[in-house]
């Protein structure tokens, strides 16, 4: 004899309650799916970023420093002959000095040696650099110490009374 009642199976579209319920939660090779995919997405990020400052890199110089166009850092009358102001422009410090009653130059701060910061030193009226003891006059000229030259000259313009710096002759 045949048996009448067939076995019911589900439909493609139906799904059996115990595999529903399966699909609920999520197994752990989903989730490191999921944590690979991330990763994946983030490290993705991280390198469009790098290729986007190839391809449109920051206002900086060659030297890694920011570019700065012509600023005014000082002004005239505030200036005291044979006192240097030290100002920053940019990433850089710049000594201003009133020579004279006619006379103003501004000089990079960085010594020509290694590029550590210089100071002026007030009793003897020179530029000491505090790493290998290179010194300048006041000026700019190099007195001694193994410094290959005399101090960078900035370029700078004197306008309505103000000194503007435009950045460093080469």
């Amino acid at each position: 004899m045949m048996n009448e009642y067939a076995p019911v199976m589900p439909t493609s579209t139906e799904a059996a309650p115990d595999a529903q319920a399966a699909s609920d939660t999520m197994t752990r090779r989903d989730f490191l799916t999921w944590i690979a995919g991330g990763s994946m997405a983030v490290t993705g990020l991280f390198s469009l970023r790098t290729v986007l400052m190839v391809i449109f890199p920051p206002a900086r110089s060659i030297e890694g420093k920011t570019k700065v166009g012509p600023m005014p850092v000082a002004t005239v009358a505030d200036l005291k002959p044979g006192v240097p102001k030290i100002v920053e422009y940019g990433d850089d410090f710049v000594f201003v000095v009133k020579l004279d009653a006619t006379k103003i130059i501004a000089l990079n701060a960085a010594c020509p040696h290694v590029a550590c910061k210089l100071h002026f030193n007030e009793q003897s009226k020179e530029y000491d650099c505090p790493c290998h003891a290179s010194s300048f006059a006041i000026d700019g000229k190099k007195l001694g110490g193994p410094a290959p030259r005399d101090m960078i000259p900035a370029t700078f313009e004197v306008e309505s009374g103000q000194v503007v710096l435009s950045g460093f002759e080469a």
